[in-house]
């Protein structure tokens, strides 16, 4: 028998453990993260600045950022989710983007694009 926990203890969870070791023990993948934090805190900052009655600060680092909002931080979520970009609120007025560790410099392009068009149209609405 298998103890009592839905997901821990069975051979499927065991081997997408050993999976995610490899992947973590592989050379340079931490790097590798830490240069995408670095691309992303990069895109936010460029938001920060170029839209200043929208967002206050940014907040995070590594692959878990977001930015302190001005305006209620729903405006940006609703915006974003229009456009097909799942972000989250988190704490006070922040909105929080946690992009999966294999998230390409080409895909936070994307995200940055669709954040600057949802932080416009919640500008323009000021």
């Amino acid at each position: 028998g298998t103890h009592g926990s839905t997901y821990g203890n069975n051979p499927l969870a065991l081997a997408v453990v050993d999976k995610v070791l490899d992947l973590f023990s592989a050379p340079g993948f931490f790097d590798d993260i830490a240069r995408k934090g670095d691309y992303l805190a990069s895109g936010l900052n460029k938001l920060l600045a170029q839209f200043p009655k929208v967002f206050a600060e940014k907040r995070g680092m590594g692959l878990m950022q977001g930015l302190k909002c001005v305006v209620p931080e729903d405006w940006v979520l609703q915006a974003c989710r229009a456009r097909k970009l799942l972000i989250m609120p988190a704490g006070d007025n922040v909105v929080r983007l946690v992009p999966p560790l294999i998230v390409t410099n080409a895909q936070i392009d994307d995200a940055m694009a669709i954040m600057t068009a949802a932080a416009q149209e919640v500008e323009a609405s000021l």
